[in-house]
């Protein structure tokens, strides 16, 4: 197994990979920087919630902010034409992740992927092919890599589809066809397959397809005769997400990504059969001999594999429904599996007078920040500490927080979230005590297709 995972492959499917993702971050960049978001994100707000490994990461001004991913957006263009590639595509990887610990309810699946491609390309010379760092190195340059770099960004797409399969099976998903319900009902004007929605059987339908897309492609894809197929079900599937549902860039992360799995000469033989282009890279030069196993890399990779493989299961820890107490909810692919709304107002109590106060969370919070916080525990004792901070320094009391919380899941009546008695000022997240957040709904979900029959 190490000596085929040393083996030299052709470094072309590498490069345009390169080429596809430096692209797709390039204009994610200035879409960002043009779209008039980071005002709304940055600047109607007095507070931003910080992940807990990561509690020291500032959050800039807007001004800052645009700098920030200005800088980003240079880096993504030297990424795409390949100059200096490993050194800009580790300053993207630490300036990316700095910038989504900004405000941790930034999160999207999507920009944890960025960070783990980034992170690991960081390691491989993709600048030699289709790119500057090639023309540079001159009689020098690369044409091959060694056959890991491949496999473990193949790997890492596999793990995406995977864990995103493995979070789907459930009665939500799969029984009730919930939440896809209650997004297609309010998508019947999507243009050419809108009218589809008014079908009570079309969810469950959309579910099972979703679920059996994920936990298959990855196994077409490795079979060399589906898999020409198998990346037109790709590209359909993820068309048809994008135009049904907003989840931003993650389709077409996926469509680049996917492309690993074609030959690793297929750029070439991709140009040479629409053009006749015989590119700038030797066809017919031999591969170097095979490069002697390093026993630190190997661990390395191992270790990558491990926890890319258990860290999304870490949630079977904790007892419960994940969708409902959210921790292992985040880095775990759970990926349009939940549709959860909620309501909050906290009560500030002074210890000492008895006195209580009711404070809206909308004074600290922009709407969208309020509308992913509320629903997630732990960013709601982040906020109940942040108010009792305040009225520590502004007041000089000493206030107790509980927070009023009912929340909605998949449709589902609205049910008491938090236990209102509980301080959340005293509340050790670090603990795997989660008693004071209280057990999940038991009903089943509403659903159009068990009304139907």
């Amino acid at each position: 197994m190490i000596e085929r995972l040393a083996r030299p492959v052709d470094l072309r499917s590498l490069g345009a990979f390169r080429v596809l993702l430096g692209g797709l971050l390039l204009y994610a960049e200035l879409r960002y920087l043009t779209s008039g978001w980071i005002p709304v994100h940055f600047g109607e707000s007095s507070y931003f919630f910080k992940y807990l490994v990561a509690p020291w990461a500032p959050t800039w001004t807007p001004a800052g902010v645009s700098l920030h991913h200005g800088f980003l957006a240079v880096l993504a263009c030297a990424i795409l034409i390949g100059w200096r590639f490993r050194l800009c595509v580790a300053l993207y990887c630490v300036g990316f992740t700095l910038a989504q610990f900004m405000d941790a309810t930034n999160y999207l699946n999507h920009y944890y992927q960025v960070v783990l491609l980034t992170f690991l390309t960081a390691w491989m010379p993709l600048g030699h092919a289709y790119g500057l760092d090639g023309r540079r190195a001159g009689d020098q340059r690369l044409r091959h890599a060694p056959a890991w770099m491949l496999y473990i960004l193949r790997f890492q797409v596999a793990v995406v589809y995977v864990h995103a399969a493995i979070a789907k099976i459930g009665s939500d998903w799969l029984l009730y066809g919930q939440p896809m319900d209650l997004w297609l009902a309010s998508r019947t004007e999507t243009p050419l397959i809108g009218w589809l929605n008014q079908f009570p059987w079309m969810p469950l339908a959309m579910s099972w397809g979703g679920f059996l897309f994920d936990a298959t492609i990855i196994g077409w894809l490795m079979w060399s005769r589906s898999r020409p197929f198998a990346y037109l079900v790709v590209i359909i599937f993820h068309l048809m997400t994008h135009l049904l549902f907003n989840i931003g860039l993650f389709p077409w992360i996926m469509m680049i990504t996917t492309t690993l799995f074609f030959a690793p000469d297929w750029p070439q033989r991709l140009a040479e059969r629409i053009g006749g282009w015989k590119g700038d890279v030797l066809q017919d030069e031999a591969p170097p001999p095979r490069s002697k196993p390093r026993p630190l890399l190997w661990v390395a990779l191992s270790c990558w594999i491990l926890f890319q493989g258990l860290f999304p299961l870490r949630n079977l820890i904790v007892p419960g429904n994940v969708l409902w107490h959210e921790h292992g909810m985040r880095f775990s692919w759970r990926v349009m599996v939940r549709e959860k709304n909620a309501g909050l107002d906290y009560r500030v109590k002074d210890r000492a007078s008895g006195r209580v106060w009711h404070v809206n969370p909308k004074r600290y919070l922009s709407w969208r920040q309020l509308g992913e916080m509320s629903c997630q525990p732990i960013m709601v004792v982040q906020m109940a500490r942040h108010i009792a901070q305040e009225f520590a320094r502004e007041r000089k009391l000493d206030v107790a927080v509980y927070a009023d919380v009912e929340a909605s899941l998949n449709g589902r009546a609205p049910q008491v979230l938090i236990d209102p008695e509980v301080d959340l000022t005293q509340v050790n997240l670090w603990s795997f005590d989660r008693t004071w957040i209280l057990p999940g709904p038991e009903t089943p979900p509403p659903s159009r297709w068990i009304a139907k029959k």
